[in-house]
Parts: C-alpha cells; sequence; structure tokens
C-alpha cells in the first residue's frame, strides 16, 4: 500500500512540474489519458487489420445500423419516411424561420435529397414554407401546429430508441464519451464545407493536414 502511495505522489509531483496550477481534477484526467494511451498502443498491436482508426470506422458503422433498426421501429406508425424528417423538424424548430438551404447544409443532406424531404414535410402538414424578406429567390420555413406536435412526439420516441441505443452505458460512461464525440464533431464541422466540394479522397487528405 504505502508503495503504491509513493508511486501516485511520484507522478502528481511529476505532472505538477509540467502543469503547476494542477488541480486534483487534471490530475485525474492525464493519469486516465496516459493510461488509456498505454492500452491503446498495447491493443493497437493485436487489432483485426492492425488499425484503430479502421476499427473505429467498423464500430460505428455497426452502432448506426442498430441505431437505425431502433428508430425505425419507433418511428413506424408516423408520417415520417425516416429519422431524417425528424432531424428536419428538430433543425426548423431550433432556428424558428431558417432558410430551406440551411436547414439542408445542417442537416448534412445532399441538395436533392434535402429538397424531397422538406416536400413531405410539407405535403402532410408539418411544415409551412415562407417567403424570404431578404432573399425573393429563396424560402424560409416554419413548424406548423401539426409540426410542433409532431416534434414532441418525435423526441419521446427517439428518446426511448437511444435508450436501447445507449442506455447500456453508466451515467459515467457517457460522461466521459460525449465530450470526445463532440470534439470528433466539431473537428469534421469545421471542414465540412471545403470536404464537400473536394473531387477525391486524396484532396480531402490534404485539407485535414
Amino acid at each position: 500500500m504505502a508503495n503504491k502511495v509513493v508511486e501516485l505522489v511520484n507522478v502528481w509531483a511529476k505532472m505538477e512540474a509540467e502543469t503547476p496550477d494542477l488541480d486534483l481534477q487534471t490530475f485525474c484526467r492525464k493519469c486516465l489519458q496516459e493510461h488509456n494511451d498505454q492500452a491503446f498502443a498495447e491493443a493497437e498491436a493485436v487489432l483485426p487489420g492492425g488499425s484503430a482508426p479502421g476499427v473505429l470506422g467498423m464500430l460505428f458503422g455497426k452502432l448506426y445500423r442498430y441505431t437505425n433498426i431502433y428508430v425505425k421501429k419507433a418511428l413506424q406508425d408516423l408520417p415520417l419516411s425516416s429519422i431524417d424528417e425528424a432531424i428536419y423538424l428538430e433543425i426548423i424548430a431550433r432556428a424558428q424561420t431558417p432558410r430551406k438551404s440551411d436547414v439542408i447544409h445542417e442537416a448534412l443532406s445532399e441538395f436533392p435529397s434535402g429538397i424531397d424531404i422538406i416536400k413531405r414535410l410539407v405535403k402532410h402538414g408539418l411544415v409551412e414554407e415562407l417567403p424570404d424578406a431578404e432573399d425573393r429567390r429563396s424560402k424560409r420555413l416554419r413548424l406548423t401546429p401539426a409540426g410542433h406536435d409532431m416534434l414532441l412526439e418525435t423526441r419521446e420516441r427517439l428518446g426511448r430508441a437511444s435508450q436501447l441505443a445507449f442506455g447500456t452505458l453508466s451515467q459515467g460512461e457517457m460522461a466521459e464519451l460525449i465530450p470526445l464525440l463532440f470534439r470528433l464533431e466539431q473537428h469534421h464541422a469545421n471542414h465540412y464545407k471545403a470536404v464537400r466540394s473536394a473531387s477525391d479522397i486524396e484532396t480531402v487528405e490534404q485539407i485535414f493536414g
């Protein structure tokens, strides 16, 4: 036990020399990071294909498919073709009266498919189009009362689907995972426009440096 305490004190002293204003929270985070980095190096050596990013891509792909199954079951009796319509309702509600193009961009949709989604929402009476006072060529979107009701319904159902997809994680595990995913999402969001206009994967690699 004493040896462990000495080891802990030595680690603290080493980190404090690197980070003078070291506090307990930062110390714990750095210790965990160093442990994870070591575990990663050991695990990567035996991963199938030897590539951690490749395994992450495979896992994210499978998790998306699993989650999509739950989402389809949750929304199957609603006038929504997919999760995309629910996402569009959420974006429109948050922005109140956004331009069509802005909604499509935020949803990461291709423009033709985004227009089709909006048309379906309008057809079902969930969204209405408004003239844009700043640009006559553009249209703005707004939820109808039925759209607000549908948004509340989809939030409840998607919450149940998300519980099926991620509920096996503890609150602590989610607290560790969410900031990492937010950071990853923000990284890609910062490059999204340039990537969309890139001609090939080599050009995308150059964008990311």
